[in-house]
């Protein structure tokens, strides 16, 4: 990746500090902010997902179960959904950004729940199809 020659630099920090990191981000997804930074917050996401995939899930989880009242209009069923979905996304990083940014709408209720688990299935339709198996090659000749 493009911040491999800073991986121990971040790697040190993000033990230290990544559950307050993603938390801090995920807020700031769910607040009115503008579109530019919305988009630099999410792609922030999308990046710790794919170089912490392993962690992604927990930090994630905390963030949603710390902060109640900041993600109020996100229903449980939708919470459990992000989360189980989030370290899936590692594999395709544009879906990440986009999912990390549909849930920032939904969280703002730009979105409903209904629209964003659509998305959301859509994702992992897109994470699926980029690990299928190659279709069977008939031979004609």
């Amino acid at each position: 990746t493009r911040y491999s020659a800073f991986k121990p630099v971040f790697d040190a920090a993000v033990s230290r500090h990544g559950s307050a990191m993603v938390e801090q981000m995920l807020i700031g997804l769910a607040a009115s902010t503008p579109a530019g930074l919305t988009s630099r917050q999410a792609q922030a996401l999308a990046d710790v997902t794919i170089m912490y995939t392993g962690q992604i899930q927990g930090w994630v989880y905390n963030a949603l179960v710390n902060n109640p009242k900041t993600f109020v209009s996100v229903p449980n069923q939708v919470k459990e959904a992000f989360v189980s979905t989030v370290p899936e996304l590692a594999a395709l990083v544009s879906k990440a950004r986009e999912v990390f940014t549909k849930f920032g709408m939904l969280a703002r209720e730009q979105m409903s729940s209904g629209d964003f688990l659509s998305f959301l299935s859509e994702a992992r339709r897109a994470v699926a199809d980029l690990h299928a198996p190659p279709g069977e090659v008939i031979d004609l000749s």
